[in-house]
């Protein structure tokens, strides 16, 4: 059966707080599908205009290219198992690379790399490592959590993935660093291994000397984040090369956040979140650490509460306003992707 699908592609320009946006659509004309696609995994625009878009079926993973005009060029449909689940990609130059893990056993686990090149249009496929696991467990966490566990340097030339190894009676997480073009590992590193803390791993980002930076939560007491009112984590930045693990605490005062995502802002490292003052999942304004890199400590921390406009735009005028001014705290969200303010 043919299915018939229109690809629309958005360009944004966003300037933070919702100040001013500028949207500017385009649409393909319908194209007939092979298979019936469940989910876009990921969408990528070259510097010429071709945009490469990978999607799965129930069976398959497709692997389409357009060109500036949006007319289809390429397409290759490449079949999966319903044990092989996608975990995440990276995006450099004119090439993504989609991760999917196949899990043949309970405990056996297998990482594969999809390389999409959408110059060409062709697409390959190659097993980076195995590993075995708790029965059940999974190796780059639950799907649902967000978080985000490969990394591509700047230059192109290394690839990072942080993956959990959590038994009973340990709590274990793994780096892995890889030649970006040849794909061959250059590293494993363990870090932050525990008996009885609990870490959850946020983000992940490598630099263009292979040092590799893991952020994430680790939890003072089992897993719940507030403790007597207290948040009852502290964030740690991990710093991780072939021959050295650091840690750097990341202190709160008295905020609580959910979750911090790394962001490479003119050569300096961001760790960029929302805070509330009442609880994990409100929003009450964003958080920026900067981190100096050479010394690995924190050189300046930055709170930003929510402007008015930002109510306003949510709720309307006079209620935006109105909540503003009871200091009400904005709720259920998650961090999705981080945008640069052009300002």
């Amino acid at each position: 059966m043919k299915h018939l699908l229109t690809l629309v592609l958005f360009a944004i320009t966003l300037i933070i707080y919702g100040q001013k946006t500028t949207l500017k659509v385009s649409e393909s004309a319908e194209f007939k599908d092979k298979v019936k696609a469940r989910d876009v995994l990921t969408i990528h625009t070259t510097d010429n205009g071709s945009t490469g878009i990978v999607r799965e079926s129930k069976r398959d993973i497709l692997f389409d290219v357009f060109d500036a005009d949006l007319n289809k060029k390429h397409s290759v449909v490449v079949e999966s198992n319903k044990k092989e689940k996608y975990v995440g990609e990276v995006v450099y130059d004119d090439k993504i690379k989609v991760f999917t893990v196949f899990s043949p056993k309970a405990k056996e686990r297998e990482v594969y790399c999809h390389i999409f090149d959408i110059s060409s249009g062709s697409h390959s496929k190659k097993l980076l490592f195995k590993a075995t696991v708790a029965k059940k467990r999974y190796l780059f966490g639950n799907r649902n959590d967000r978080q985000t566990s490969f990394a591509i340097s700047p230059n192109g030339q290394y690839l990072a993935m942080a993956t959990d190894n959590i038994y009973k009676d340990v709590n274990d997480y793994a780096v892995r660093v890889f030649d970006a073009t040849s794909l061959q590992l250059l590293f494993t590193k363990s870090y932050q291994k525990h008996k009885e803390k609990h870490f959850k791993h946020n983000d992940i980002s490598v630099n263009d000397n292979g040092e590799v930076f893991v952020v994430g939560k680790l939890y003072k007491e089992g897993k719940k984040e507030k403790k007597k009112g207290e948040a009852n984590y502290d964030f740690v930045l991990n710093k991780i090369t072939d021959g050295n693990t650091q840690d750097l605490i990341i202190g709160l005062d008295e905020e609580h956040i959910r979750s911090l995502n790394i962001s490479i802002i003119e050569d300096e490292l961001h760790l960029i979140g929302f805070y509330s003052e009442k609880r994990s999942g409100n929003i009450k304004g964003g958080c920026n650490f900067i981190i100096d890199s050479e010394n690995f400590s924190i050189s300046r921390k930055n709170n930003y509460e929510l402007p008015l406009n930002v109510y306003e735009d949510l709720f309307g005028d006079k209620r935006g306003s109105k909540k503003k001014g009871k200091g009400k705290e904005l709720t259920s969200f998650y961090i999705d992707y981080i945008l640069e303010d052009t300002q």
